[in-house]
């Protein structure tokens, strides 16, 4: 896992993230790209799968992902769309990132950055594309956590001190 920074009075300290793995949620009815994405993102992640907008909906209320990565168009009356209005509107939920991917075209890019998604794939995608925006993404969001996490007072006296 990546470093945690720690900020102490004139110094940085480097310390490492708890063992927990970041969780990815994998929404897409095709069971054909979920395995394609579970093998290439490799052992790496905690990574959980979804069939439809339903189910994977209440699996990420009970296991708040990470990230997840939801397909657009799904059977059982709840498009991806959906998905991502409502957990961009979950409070437990609301840190997820989420990333679109589709066979609607890119003129559908727009609509789902202005929901909430990080970012859109068309398909057909490149896995080791996606995979890699996942692991930056994933890298940023550790960053962006552990200046977060430092005391405010603490990064006030950095300030002060220069």
């Amino acid at each position: 896992m990546y470093p945690i920074l720690q900020l102490r009075l004139g110094a940085v300290q480097v310390m490492p993230l708890e063992e927990t793995m970041t969780k990815i949620l994998l929404i897409d009815d095709h069971p054909d790209i979920r395995r394609l994405l579970r093998i290439t993102l490799g052992k790496a992640y905690d990574v959980y799968e979804a069939e439809n907008g339903v189910t994977g909906f209440e699996l990420a209320r009970s296991m708040e992902p990470d990230l997840a990565v939801l397909d657009m168009m799904m059977p059982g009356g709840v498009d991806g769309l959906q998905v991502l209005e409502a957990i961009k509107a979950e409070p437990s939920l609301a840190h997820t990132r989420v990333i679109m991917v589709s066979a609607r075209g890119p003129e559908h890019r727009e609509i789902c950055l202005r929901q909430g998604a990080e970012a859109y794939f068309t398909k057909p995608f490149s896995p080791l594309e996606l995979v890699a925006f996942i692991k930056q993404s994933v890298s940023m969001n550790s960053v962006s956590k552990a200046f977060t996490a430092a005391p405010r007072s603490v990064l006030a006296h950095e300030c002060q001190q220069e």
